[in-house]
């Protein structure tokens, strides 16, 4: 029964008996995809990929697992092979091949443009490239393929999906006629413990290798992503009703005629944009713009692979943080229903800064001139802060007990914070600046290693400026309590603590009306 099954998915898909196919732009003119003109519903999968020999089978694996829609009697995946200089090609075909899955292999042309650009190029082979120059247009026969398409789905190879999240994303996106896209909820998966590799082990350098196994830090990495998607994602449905304002290419399911709408009011190729470093945030807006909607779905999900060092964590940040604040600055920047949030979370970030940075000078002074009293009442942000973050780690899918542990104390929330505090400084300097960022490139370095840390220099600075500070009440110490640098330093002291102790009310209700909105069993 099942081989008769793969028979007639074969019959009308492909010229070849094989489910495996290499095409080029050519073969959609030439109409080379099929030899039948039947061509019933399908769901189709544009999965990029740029040297991901370690996760495509994986990828794949999880694509198989997938139950059919109802109606729906294909999925077809486009993948396209961008400047892979690996085996990812080859363990590609050949776990599409033991899985029995419907795979278009193409190889991307002269694409300077990274994801991006592969994504447009095989779109293209779905709506064709009105920009070519040879003036090549796609072929009547293949409009009926087109017309045959149900959804699009976009999926990143290093992204696993839940053995329902096909289905559950499905429902989502028909649940209404308005609906432009459903992204399915992210997970981070931990790296196994290194300690479980034997260091005799002679394949021990390559299986670190492979970002199966990590060390403490990476898994503390991974942990604290982990718990900033679910409270991003917690948000979206305690806030806005499940609307989004990115669809994220991880794992997303698009209705075709919602992207069709964004490409044609773009005037481009594909549904993306390739001047932005945060190309499905743009593309999201651009959804909404046409007149769809941009969900979360409460159930699907996936797995996908985190930031496990400092270095890439810091680069995919600044992508992601310099490409929001070019779309919140451009002149000509796309109305949304979330524009007047995301203003929000950029002043929450500034007023995080202040509000540690006046702490910090508060307390300092007031250790030097002797006027430091503790009143318990100072107590009561900590506290609510720490209640909030557990209940957010308690709330996280799979999470460890230490990592719970963690966010009760405060330690790992507060660093996580500040670091990204400097990526939030340091997007806003680059947006000033008349220097390019390459948001893509950079990230890709720091994942391969290829960039240097500057952590050392902010541990080597942390611990200069305490330093520095000890010593400089330890030497002033006669000077600062004397009574006329006490008088003087009074107003500003005076007010410095009255803003202080407004800012960290404000921010301490905050935190209570998050608390008061989390108090429903939902799980992110």
């Amino acid at each position: 029964m099942e081989s008769s099954s793969v028979e007639r998915k074969a019959h009308y898909f492909l010229m070849k008996s094989e489910n495996i196919r290499h095409v080029s732009y050519d073969d959609v003119v030439d109409s080379s995809w099929f030899k039948s003109d039947l061509v019933p519903p399908r769901i189709v999968i544009l999965l990029p990929a740029h040297n991901e020999e370690n996760s495509i089978a994986h990828c794949l694996e999880g694509i198989a697992d997938q139950e059919l829609p109802e109606g729906i009697q294909s999925i077809d995946i486009l993948l396209g092979l961008d400047n892979c200089t690996d085996q990812t090609e080859e363990r590609a075909v050949k776990a599409a091949a033991e899985l029995n899955l419907n795979l278009i292999v193409y190889k991307t042309v002269a694409n300077k443009k990274k994801k991006v650009g592969c994504l447009t190029q095989l779109y293209s082979l779905l709506h064709g490239n009105s920009l070519r120059i040879d003036g090549k247009e796609v072929s009547r026969r293949h409009w009926r393929y087109v017309s045959s398409i149900e959804a699009i789905m976009s999926v990143d190879a290093d992204t696993r999906m839940d053995k329902r999240c096909m289905i559950e994303l499905w429902e989502g996106l028909k649940s209404e006629s308005n609906i432009g896209g459903v992204m399915a909820k992210y997970t981070m998966l931990y790296p196994k413990s290194k300690r479980k590799i034997s260091v005799n082990d002679p394949h021990y350098q390559e299986k670190i290798d492979s970002g199966e196994y990590g060390g403490f830090m990476a898994r503390w990495w991974i942990a604290r992503q982990k718990i900033d998607m679910a409270s991003w994602t917690l948000q979206l449905f305690t806030k806005g009703k499940g609307r989004t304002y990115v669809l994220g290419g991880q794992t997303s399911m698009f209705n075709p005629d919602a992207l069709e709408a964004v490409r044609k009011e773009q005037g481009t190729v594909s549904f993306l944009r390739d001047d932005t470093q945060v190309e499905d945030m743009a593309l999201t807006w651009m959804i909404e713009r046409c007149g769809y909607k941009a969900l979360v779905s409460p159930t699907a999900r996936c797995y996908v692979d985190g930031m496990r060092n400092y270095k890439s964590y810091v680069a995919q940040r600044d992508k992601w943080k310099g490409g929001l604040i070019e779309l919140l600055m451009n002149q000509d920047r796309l109305k949304t229903r979330h524009t007047a949030r995301l203003w929000r979370e950029q002043i929450k970030m500034g007023l995080d800064l202040l509000t540690r940075v006046l702490f910090v000078v508060m307390v300092i002074m007031a250790v030097y001139t002797h006027q430091y009293q503790w009143a318990w009442i100072w107590a009561i942000p900590p506290l609510v802060a720490s209640v909030l973050n557990t209940v957010l780690a308690l709330k996280t899918y799979r999470i460890r007990f230490i990592d719970v542990i963690g966010s009760a104390l405060l330690i790992s929330p507060e660093i996580y914070l500040w670091v990204n505090l400097f990526i939030w400084i340091r997007a806003w300097m680059r947006h000033f600046s008349v220097k390019e960022f390459d948001g893509w490139g950079n990230q890709y370095r720091a994942e391969k290693g290829l960039t240097h840390s500057k952590l050392s220099y902010a541990i080597m600075f942390m611990i200069c400026f305490i330093a520095g500070v000890v010593f400089l009440g330890y030497k002033m110490h006669t000077y600062f309590t004397s009574h006329s640098f006490v008088t003087m330093i009074h107003p500003y002291f005076v007010a410095g603590f009255a803003l202080l102790s407004v800012l960290t009310v404000f921010q301490t209700l905050a935190m209570l009306l998050q608390l008061w909105q989390l108090r429903t069993p939902y799980k992110a």
